[in-house]
């Protein structure tokens, strides 16, 4: 647990950089074989999953004394990151297109 606890951080770096590198590459790659703004639509929504789980491990790793306000802060991002990835894929709440309503669900998540 010692290497855990005092380098899992630079995965999550390591991680999250490459991925931004990549979203913001994706429209210069003129060889990409998927569309490039699902591509980041995914690539976006994976970040948002890293950093939620990212939150959790931290707070598995070191324990703080009181976990209230990184449970509220966690439970923010994961309901950010699940209306970002409603937002960027309407087919999975059954909506065929972004056409939706405003305020929607999606702007009280």
């Amino acid at each position: 647990m010692g290497w855990a606890r005092r380098n899992s951080w630079w995965v999550y770096v390591l991680l999250c950089s490459a991925l931004v590198s990549l979203f913001y590459s994706i429209p210069l790659i003129a060889s990409w074989p998927w569309v490039p703004a699902d591509s980041q639509s995914l690539i976006w929504t994976a970040m948002a999953v890293i950093a939620v789980a990212a939150m959790t491990l931290g707070m598995v790793i070191q324990r703080p004394p009181t976990k209230a306000a990184w449970i509220l802060f966690t439970t923010g991002v994961a309901l950010t990151g699940f209306a970002d990835t409603w937002w960027e894929f309407p087919q999975l709440i059954g909506l065929p297109s972004r056409d939706m309503a405003y305020p929607s669900i999606l702007d009280y998540l």
